[in-house]
């Protein structure tokens, strides 16, 4: 993904909203950095739904800076118990 925009939200049926918002401080889209992430979350826009379309390890390291090593530590156990429970 080179740039999240309005039309990339709304084809992906984000709410209307968040649309607006983002289109108001992030008119011409935004690229998925660290940076842009967590300006998106100041705004009060949820970015835990652009995961799905995030490459896994820039999750993995926003997560790091974020939340700590602890969070990361405590989905890989959820979502190991997850798998077992498929088998």
């Amino acid at each position: 993904m080179k740039k999240v925009t309005a039309k990339w939200l709304c084809e992906r049926d984000a709410c209307w909203e968040h649309i607006i918002l983002f289109s108001i401080f992030f008119p011409f889209g935004a690229k998925p950095t660290l940076k842009n992430i967590e300006k998106a979350e100041k705004l009060g826009l949820d970015t835990e739904w652009l995961a799905v379309s995030m490459p896994t390890q820039f999750w993995v390291d926003y997560r790091l800076k974020h939340d700590g090593p602890l969070h990361l530590v405590r989905n890989n156990m959820i979502i190991a118990w997850l798998e077992q429970l498929e088998e």
